[in-house]
């Protein structure tokens, strides 16, 4: 292994970490990043299992690409672990939440390196676009209709669209719409359950509790619009759905602390 080779990524692991710290202080409330974001073999564990961490740092040290699939499904089964007690669990979801979105920057970064390293400046594709963009986009969605560029994007617009459904609901009711009509009689999170239990029953709960979503109707179209039309990627691609799904979630803070569920407080 060249030296120049850990000192590119040692640097890379430190700018990644760097660039994310005002998104740790949003999600955890802490000032100070836990030590292990900063280390490469602390990533590559917690990303694809200690049992991979010596075969996953080789391919990183020879410059080799690295699977992205393999790190979305073990981020979504650790938080599909966490999702039945997801108020209590809600600090550590969004510890989840932290990660999946460093590592994946951290992804694409290391690709552009490698294409940089090999003469080829094409873009990688799969990666969603920015949590920022994806924010600002999802904040006028009471003007535009929106087409999402993959899986991915879908589940966190859904995620999105029901942390802002749930203030209201909570307002009205005292209980978490997730949790109370989403998860419940011990429902596995998936998208079918988030379309069937969540998105379908929104509209039918608004006229029940006399709640006021007008400024949400266009988004929850596109997003019923967008399940159509991804269906088929859906099925293939459930745990890159999932994990973005509770990004969308928990990246959606409450603009106070007033008349909004308990676990976006926390």
């Amino acid at each position: 292994v060249v030296p120049s080779t850990v000192t590119t990524l040692t640097e890379l692991v430190l700018d990644v970490a760097s660039d994310h710290a005002d998104l740790y202080e949003v999600l955890t409330g802490r000032e100070i990043m836990e030590s292990t974001y900063r280390s490469l073999p602390a990533l590559l564990s917690k990303a694809y299992g200690t049992a991979h961490l010596w075969s996953t740092l080789a391919k990183v040290l020879h410059g080799l690409p690295l699977q992205r699939k393999a790190f979305q499904r073990l981020t979504s089964h650790r938080l599909k672990e966490l999702t039945s007690q997801y108020t209590k669990k809600m600090n550590d979801i969004k510890k989840e939440v932290f990660f999946y979105l460093l590592f994946d920057d951290f992804l694409r970064r290391y690709s552009m390196l490698l294409q940089h390293t090999e003469g080829n400046q094409k873009e990688r594709k799969g990666s969603m676009r920015n949590w920022r963009e994806l924010l600002k986009l999802l904040s006028n969605h009471g003007t535009n209709e929106m087409e999402f560029e993959d899986v991915e994007e879908l589940g966190f617009a859904c995620g999105y669209l029901l942390r802002e459904f749930g203030r209201s609901y909570y307002a009205v009711t005292g209980k978490d719409f997730l949790e109370s009509r989403v998860i419940t009689f011990g429902n596995q999170l998936t998208p079918e359950v988030i379309l069937r239990h969540g998105l379908n029953q929104m509209r039918t709960h608004a006229a029940r509790h006399s709640l006021r979503i007008q400024k949400l109707d266009i988004l929850l179209g596109s997003v019923l619009a967008e399940f159509i039309r991804l269906r088929e990627e859906l099925r293939r691609e459930e745990d890159a759905f999932l994990a973005a799904f509770w990004a969308g979630y928990c990246l959606n803070r409450p603009k106070d602390s007033s008349n909004v569920e308990p676990a976006a407080i926390s």
